[in-house]
């Protein structure tokens, strides 16, 4: 679940910036269009309002794990864990669901240590 508000925060702040949609904003894969995680974004927030970024929309139902998320062509891409399979999800910038793909079993381990991270463990590349 962490992961998912993650996510939605990180669409939050790049949908709220000036010039998103220009093919320049697509974050098209794991670590940004450089792999280096640096935005070339201008205007982006020097500090954080009090309470937070305003909450535009959630995702709910995409199951447990931990994967990135990929905005290219105008959809996100994301990937999460339902009934120990892993799926592929897309949504338009709105956050309504365009589709879902079965993408195989998700990640399991009997490690003591490593339980809570049982789950899908996908990085979206477009």
């Amino acid at each position: 679940m962490r992961t998912l508000a993650l996510a939605a925060i990180i669409f939050g702040l790049l949908v709220s910036q000036p010039g998103v949609g220009a093919p320049k904003s697509e974050w098209p894969c794991f670590h940004g269009p450089k792999r280096d995680n640096k935005s070339t974004e201008k205007s982006l927030l020097k500090k954080w309002p009090d309470g937070g970024p305003k909450l535009l929309w959630t995702a709910p139902g995409l199951g447990k794990g931990y994967s990135s998320v990929t905005i290219a062509d105008g959809l996100i891409y994301t990937a999460g864990m339902i009934d120990k399979q892993t799926h592929v999800f897309a949504f338009d910038l709105d956050g309504k669901e365009k589709w879902r793909r079965l993408n195989g079993r998700s990640w399991k381990t009997t490690r003591r240590w490593a339980i809570g991270y049982t789950g899908s463990r996908k990085h979206a590349d477009v």
